[in-house]
């Protein structure tokens, strides 16, 4: 199955160069200092206040009068064992009982102009493991709307099946499963790609449950008035 659509904004161009650099360097501007290469392992707290004092980083000891955790959850976790401070709070330990599952971003240059009816499109349907996305950076990306060629980026999620793939293994099967969506892809040479593993990266999300009887009732109901109305000449006319 292939939803149309999906409820999120693509950036017209790289993140990083688009909005994070740019960010990052007007923070500069304002006296920020950016401390690299450095990994979060553990907080510590003032004895008096109670309240988190600094940031360790392996031997490193950052001092600071607030802190902003914005990291996955795996590292996040890893932070909330190494922490007295953080364990001792219920929340905090709730998290360690959350679940991640991977994630693989595939970005594809083919070798021709291909159609897309969607910018982006959600899928599902072709192995009961894992979902996937793609989207159609050709027509998103200001620099590649007059290329002569095709530029798609997959995401596949709980991919813990693929992250131990090689480089090119990971492309024939991002390839033959747009092929399954776009029949058009079929014969196209893939002349770039661009991959990034992210292992423990996604939260997994507990199975919805099942709409009740009635909901489900109406539903059917309200898509074969759609099915009816379409067939009405000039329905297309009419506010739906």
């Amino acid at each position: 199955m292939m939803q149309e659509n999906s409820d999120f904004l693509l950036c017209r161009g790289e993140v990083e160069e688009k909005i994070f650099s740019p960010w990052l360097q007007s923070l500069e501007l304002k006296g920020l200092k950016f401390v690299e290469n450095k990994v979060p392992t553990s907080l510590t707290t003032d004895v008096d206040s109670g309240c988190i004092s600094s940031i360790v980083c392996g031997d490193d000891v950052y001092e600071a009068d607030a802190f902003v955790l914005a990291m996955g959850l795996s590292s996040l976790q890893s932070i909330v064992k190494n922490s007295p401070f953080l364990r001792s709070d219920r929340e905090f330990r709730n998290l360690l009982h959350l679940s991640t599952v991977d994630v693989i971003s595939v970005k594809l240059w083919f070798d021709k102009k291909i159609i897309i009816p969607k910018v982006a499109n959600v899928c599902s349907g072709f192995d009961d493991s894992s979902g996937w996305a793609f989207f159609d950076l050709t027509s998103v990306y200001d620099d590649y709307c007059e290329e002569s060629i095709t530029i798609v980026e997959a995401e596949f999620y709980n991919a813990s099946h693929l992250v131990l793939l090689s480089d090119d293994d990971i492309v024939y099967e991002a390839s033959s499963h747009l092929i399954k969506c776009i029949q058009d892809f079929e014969g196209a040479i893939v002349i770039r790609y661009s991959i990034r593993r992210s292992p423990n990266s996604v939260i997994n999300f507990l199975p919805v449950e099942g709409d009740e009887p009635h909901i489900e009732t109406l539903r059917s109901l309200n898509r074969r008035a759609n099915e009816l109305k379409s067939q009405i000449p000039f329905s297309e006319f009419f506010l739906q």
